[in-house]
């Protein structure tokens, strides 16, 4: 069963995949909220990406264990998304360019984020990251403006350029089961004053040569 109900601006869809275009039509423009149930595809995110006045998106219902790449990236006027419950991998460049982007909720069944996942977010705030993440993807939070983030148990490696240009980032406890500081990773975080390290980590990028460990 596909269902839809538009109340004021906000809009609840059943949608099963590759129909959002039928059922929203020219709706889509205009509607500042979206709660979505069922299945989606690329073709799908890229109806929402035409959403010029979304502000929130509810897909936490949505039968969906990876986005495709570039899923809500330039979503100019997004500020919260919730993601699906069942969600594991978050693809690449999904919110590259969402500049007014605050919060994303991350299911806890979430262990991979891709590359350049949140690149150029500057108004996002801390995400909570769960304790099944286990690989973050390169560039993933470059230029994001937080202080702080808080890194899973499961973490092994910190990818190129994870936390490239984070200038407002001050310090971070890097877990204890990772083992890896790759090149760059905290490049052009000018704020950086320390940087917390287990003792099993075996390589460590050259640019924390300069950080008080």
């Amino acid at each position: 069963e596909i269902t839809t109900r538009l109340v004021g601006s906000e809009m609840c869809i059943r949608d099963s995949e590759g129909t959002l275009q039928k059922l929203i039509g020219r709706n889509i423009r205009t509607v500042k909220e979206l709660t979505l149930s069922g299945t989606l595809n690329a073709e799908d995110f890229h109806i929402i990406r035409n959403a010029n006045h979304l502000h929130f998106l509810d897909i936490s219902n949505c039968d969906l264990q990876y986005l495709p790449d570039s899923a809500l990236a330039h979503c100019d006027s997004l500020k919260e998304v919730i993601l699906p419950k069942g969600l594991v991998n978050t693809g690449d460049f999904t919110f590259v360019g969402c500049n007014l982007l605050e919060k994303v909720i991350l299911p806890a069944s979430v262990t991979e984020i891709g590359m350049k996942c949140f690149s150029g977010c500057q108004k996002l705030n801390p995400i909570l990251l769960n304790n099944n993440l286990s690989i973050i993807r390169p560039g993933a939070f470059e230029q994001c403006c937080f202080t702080e983030i808080e890194l899973p148990d499961k973490l092994e490696v910190i990818s190129e350029e994870t936390f490239k240009e984070c200038v407002n980032l001050k310090s971070i406890v890097i877990p204890d089961k990772v083992t890896e500081l790759r090149s760059k990773a905290f490049s052009g975080c000018s704020n950086l004053e320390s940087v917390s390290l287990p003792s099993q980590v075996k390589r460590i990028g050259q640019e924390l040569s300069l950080i008080h460990i």
